[in-house]
């Protein structure tokens, strides 16, 4: 029974695959086309441009090298003018810190100067107290000792 059934299997697969080309073949009687055949797709005609002269073409390499060069040209002056530029305010800057330094300078020497003169008034009022204790009496006067 086993046996049987695997050669009916086996029996209607070969049909199957007897069958694939005689549909094909049906397929192309009746006037259709095969899906893996492919034709050209229609082509669209227009006149051709008119080829050009060597010397039209070095006209045309030409005129496109005169305006890399203008472009470059100007590059190049912009380039320059934006250097300057940027030297100009290096230079403004320098003039700035050098202002500012002289100004922070001048200020310190202020404010030191006022500091010498606290010290000299401290250091005068030292040698003040300092004379007046060696006095005898010291600074309450005489003593009764």
């Amino acid at each position: 029974m086993m046996m049987e059934s695997a050669q009916m299997i086996g029996l209607w697969i070969l049909v199957v695959v007897m069958l694939i080309p005689a549909v094909r073949t049906l397929l192309e009687w009746a006037g259709r086309r095969p899906l893996r055949e492919v034709y050209p797709q229609p082509l669209r005609v227009q006149a051709a441009d008119a080829s050009q002269t060597q010397t039209e073409c070095k006209k045309v390499q030409a005129a496109f090298s005169a305006q890399i060069q203008d472009k470059d040209l100007r590059h190049t002056q912009r380039t320059e003018s934006l250097r300057l530029e940027i030297k100009a305010d290096i230079g403004e800057v320098r003039r700035d810190l050098a202002a500012m330094a002289e100004s922070f300078d001048k200020e310190n020497e202020r404010r030191i100067g006022g500091v010498h003169r606290r010290l000299d008034t401290i250091v005068a009022s030292v040698n003040r107290m300092a004379g007046a204790l060696k006095m005898p009496g010291g600074l309450n006067g005489p003593s009764d000792n």
